[in-house]
């Protein structure tokens, strides 16, 4: 998937998973060139040659639910889920294999080794799973937040892939998420934020006329006093560093993983 191309919300997830695998197993039209010289024949030999990888990727969990979620296997994580429920096994010990298995999509995210594609794909399965295990996990679920978020899409865009994704990231993370949703008043996002006294408030942007929404909401938090002590950070495909500076937010990523991880060390006092 490129940039801004996004799934129909009602996507089956057999079809989903098909498209992953395509994506994956696709190998693109190979080109032939002709070598003039003994040179560029050498050259071309080490052009062949596979490129040393400067990521390291952590292994697998070893629990299977984890595991099952890391390697994106839809079926088997709700199987793994139930018949551990059955076996008595606490519903927190399973929500902390689901993080696991989740920090691994997100590891191979990172590196590259997953695509836009399997983050939909791990998404879908997690918020599947987490239907099967919020029954039993009580009043207690929010006993250990991290805290509460504020995330949204401001007036302009109506994109929310890359919004779901990180608020499912974040929920992973231990943060309580007020989804405000998509094309979003300035004013009603900040309504929410003063409503929870949320610390971190999450924009998401795909394309450039949501600048200025995004300029205007932090603009709404300073007048009033709801900016101070608060993390604002924004992502989607066309923002940068300058519309970071420009919208007046504290942090910016293209990677979900790397946003909550800098809310995380923003409450922690790290930023």
């Amino acid at each position: 998937l490129t940039t801004g191309c996004e799934c129909p919300v009602d996507v089956k997830p057999e079809n989903l998973r098909a498209m992953v695998e395509t994506g994956k197993n696709y190998k693109g039209k190979s080109t032939k060139t002709k070598a003039k010289t003994d040179d560029s024949k050498e050259q071309s030999v080490a052009q062949k040659a596979p490129a040393k990888s400067t990521v390291t990727v952590k292994e697998m969990p070893k629990g299977e639910i984890s595991r099952s979620l890391g390697e994106l296997d839809f079926d088997k994580v709700g199987g793994l889920i139930k018949k551990a429920m059955d076996g008595g096994e606490e519903p927190f010990s399973i929500l902390n294999e689901l993080r696991l298995g989740m920090d691994a999509v997100g590891e191979r995210y990172s590196s590259g080794e997953y695509f836009l594609g399997e983050l939909i794909l791990s998404a879908e399965i997690f918020k599947e799973a987490m239907e099967l295990l919020e029954p039993h996990l009580g009043a207690n679920k929010d006993a250990d937040s991290l805290g509460d978020v504020v995330i949204g899409t401001t007036k302009g865009d109506i994109h929310d892939i890359g919004k779901d994704i990180v608020a499912t990231l974040f929920r992973v993370a231990g943060f309580i998420v007020h989804d405000v949703g998509v094309d979003v008043e300035p004013k009603v996002f900040a309504d929410k934020v003063a409503e929870t006294d949320a610390k971190i408030v999450a924009m998401s942007a795909l394309i450039t006329p949501t600048f200025g929404s995004m300029k205007e909401l932090v603009e709404i938090l300073v007048e009033r006093n709801l900016r101070d002590d608060r993390y604002v950070i924004i992502g989607g495909g066309p923002t940068t560093m300058d519309v970071r500076d420009y919208v007046g937010a504290d942090g910016w990523t293209l990677d979900p993983r790397l946003g909550v991880d800098m809310c995380i060390d923003f409450l922690k006092g790290e930023s």
